[in-house]
């Protein structure tokens, strides 16, 4: 009996205890609340946490785009000089689809300047000089201070550019390995590609990341020997040099200032004779490659630092699909888009102002302007990727405003050496000088048949885009020169012009259009006589008011007489020509297109007359006494000293000419270097997150110091 109530006892303290515990699907729903709870509870917080993080990138962002901003102005507030990066290209590295390595030579990812020169570098040696007294300044080894003044550039190159954050290259006169087809490496390519490890979650490790960022360096162009502290070389730890001979990294070689790949250049450092010696170093490097010898991508991160945090940026941008995948287009390559761009600022239909109104001292007051210019200058100077236009509108009469027209008739040049015609109502699309099919109306005949086959007449200028100058004067030497290129004057026999006197037009003269062959070279041409207009047509040819200089026989009694001096002149309209004078004619009188003797040289451009008094009986044997002759008022042919029968210098005349009309219209397009436009991508990636943030900031900067 006691024993069943003992087992009884025993079954009713299991079934209690079995009454109390859980069961499986009890727990489950426990843990289902609980999660639920801690979604409640902890979502909000993790998503505050991820908005307090990329409200904390972007503030990062939108900071640091206005602060580098404001130190590119500050870097280019006093810059000397902007170099044209149209020109002046980086490279910036990728891979394909298929992994292999390729660069981009991108034209406006990368700004240099010069600064302008610091007292001191006036002089290398160790006296400093001011350069506006040529004193000392301080005494040898004292303090620099300030600019050196006049402003001039300096030796110190700054740049501002985009480069991986790894800018590792490959080692030197690497060797493809044949038996890998993997092996694509080439000298002077970065050891790791670039890689974005938050837009590309595919990468196996984040040690594949490599991203871009942006870069300042101030460098010295050239600096002291090492081997010689008293002579200055060119700055071979960073920049290569070539000499005459071809030889390279010498150091009196021609410096290499522009290398697109200078940031992943492996080459050794120094010249050719101690190349990667440690004497080649620049502050601040380090082996990174652990070689023991200076490359000069070493060293130049050693002296490059990055304007943005490298964690987080990246200043490229790929073409990528909804997908976030990178889009591929041609030679399996994707579109790059730089994210910060350095550009000149586009000026467009800029008027040119004639540099001279008009020449009264010089009898040519409707003359035309031998030079116009721009509102800016240093401009880009690119034919492919940034041409400047220059129009020159031209009227079929000389009043009337060629800009008024329809169609228009004008004259264009971009900088390739072709000058174009074209005819079009305003508003077409002009011709392209680098068309092929463009015909060059430059004064240059055909290449290969040596003939003017242009219907177009003949028309010249020049373009300075540095000074941002159209020019329309030439001297007469681009056609007068011997057979060395070597400018020469038109030359003419004094007793051919003395002997005129008894022409058909009773004066001593000569006309430009034509010289004598056997006084002047065979390859000279005179520029008078080659663009001559045609009789009933407007001009195309004048000479440069007041740029003639005239050189003839001394027509003063003395020993000196028929020995060369300069002439002065007179008036073409009223003045009276005397012994050493002429007078001259800059353009065709008014009405020489209809006079009824069209040849008559008197209404002609390029008519230089001389003292036309007839000489009469007078003779004066004492004021030539070797060769017993002396004119009055005609050229002499003998000179008074020197030996008998010595002929006298001949008369020579040097000019300027030009060929555009006083109501011509120069219009002008182009990039200039005077303003920048900057744009500025900062895109910060959220360490949390991974997503982009990106902060857009343009400004465009005044470069003040580019006008000395």
């Amino acid at each position: 009996m006691t024993a069943q109530r003992n087992n009884h006892n025993k079954s009713q303290s299991a079934a209690a205890r079995g009454a109390t515990a859980f069961t499986l699907i009890e727990l489950l729903v426990v843990l289902a609340l609980t999660a639920i709870v801690f979604t409640i509870v902890f979502k909000p917080l993790v998503d505050g946490f991820n908005l307090v993080s990329r409200a904390g990138t972007q503030i990062e962002a939108q900071t640091d785009a206005r602060n580098i901003l404001r130190q590119i102005s500050g870097y280019t507030a006093n810059a000397e000089y902007l170099y044209d990066n149209s020109t002046t290209r980086i490279n910036l590295w990728f891979t394909d689809s298929t992994g292999a390595p390729y660069y981009i030579s991108e034209p406006f990812a990368m700004m240099e300047y010069v600064n302008p020169a610091r007292q001191g570098d006036e002089n290398p040696s160790n006296q400093i000089i001011d350069p506006t007294t040529g004193q000392p300044i301080y005494p040898a080894g004292g303090p620099l201070s300030g600019f050196a003044l006049p402003l001039s550039p300096g030796r110190s190159l700054g740049r501002i550019f985009i480069g991986l954050s790894d800018n590792s290259a490959q080692p030197d006169t690497h060797t493809l390995n044949p038996g890998d087809p993997t092996d694509v490496r080439q000298d002077g390519m970065p050891l790791k590609p670039y890689a974005n490890r938050y837009s590309d979650p595919s990468l196996v490790n984040t040690s594949q990341d490599n991203r871009y960022t942006l870069y300042h360096a101030e460098v010295q162009a050239y600096i002291r020997d090492p081997d010689n502290a008293n002579n200055y070389i060119p700055n071979l730890s960073l920049f290569h040099t070539v000499d005459a001979l071809g030889n390279r990294d010498t150091k009196t070689g021609q410096l290499i200032l522009h290398d697109p790949n200078f940031f992943y250049d492996n080459s050794l450092a120094g010249d050719s004779t101690s190349k990667g010696a440690l004497k080649w170093a620049v502050p601040g490097w380090r082996d990174l490659n652990g070689d023991g010898k200076v490359e000069i991508w070493e060293n130049w991160r050693a002296v490059s630092t990055s304007l943005m945090e490298r964690r987080k940026v990246d200043m490229v941008a790929l073409d990528r699909d909804d997908n976030n995948q990178i889009i591929y287009g041609a030679l399996n390559r994707p579109t790059v888009r730089p994210l910060a761009q350095f550009a000149p600022s586009f000026v467009e239909n800029d008027p040119g102002v004639p540099a001279s109104l008009g020449a009264a001292g010089n009898e040519a007051p409707d003359a035309a302007a031998g030079a116009y210019t721009a509102q800016y200058d240093h401009w880009a100077n690119n034919p492919l990727s940034l041409p400047y236009k220059v129009f020159v509108y031209r009227a079929p009469n000389s009043t009337t405003d060629p800009t008024t027209l329809n169609p228009e008739t004008y004259f264009i040049a971009n900088g390739n050496g072709k000058i174009v015609a074209g005819v079009g109502p305003p508003g077409s699309t002009p011709p392209d000088p680098n068309s092929p099919a463009s015909i060059d109306v430059g004064p240059r005949p055909d290449p290969v048949t040596g003939v003017w086959n242009n219907p177009y007449p003949k028309f010249a200028f020049t373009v300075d885009p540095e000074r941002g100058v159209i020019n329309f004067a030439f001297p007469e030497g681009v056609l007068m020169h011997d057979a060395s290129n070597n400018a020469v004057p038109q030359r003419y026999n004094p007793g051919t012009i003395d002997a005129a006197l008894d022409g058909t037009y009773g004066r001593r003269y000569l006309d430009l259009h034509t010289f004598a062959l056997a006084l002047n070279p065979p390859a000279a041409i005179s520029p008078v006589g080659e663009f001559n207009f045609v009789q009933g047509t407007l001009p195309t040819i004048s000479i440069v008011p007041g740029s003639e200089t005239v050189y003839g026989p001394d027509q003063r009694p003395g020993p000196h007489y028929g020995w060369r001096t300069e002439y002065s002149r007179v008036s073409a309209n009223t003045g009276t020509v005397g012994p050493n004078q002429y007078k001259i004619l800059y353009a065709d009188a008014a009405n020489a297109a209809a006079d009824p003797q069209p040849n008559d040289p008197r209404v002609r451009i390029g008519y230089v007359e001389f003292d036309s008094t007839p000489d009469g009986a007078v003779s004066n044997i004492n004021d030539n006494p070797i060769n017993g002759v002396y004119k009055p008022h005609g050229l002499p042919t003998l000179k008074a000293s020197g030996g008998v029968n010595v002929a006298a210098d001949p008369v020579e005349v040097s000019y300027s000419f030009q060929m555009n009309r006083p109501n011509d219209v120069v219009k002008i397009d182009y990039y200039t270097r005077d303003l920048f436009n900057i744009t500025l991508q900062t895109r910060y990636y959220d360490q949390a997150s991974g997503t982009p943030q990106s902060v857009d900031l343009a400004e465009r900067i005044h470069l003040r110091n580019l006008q000395h």
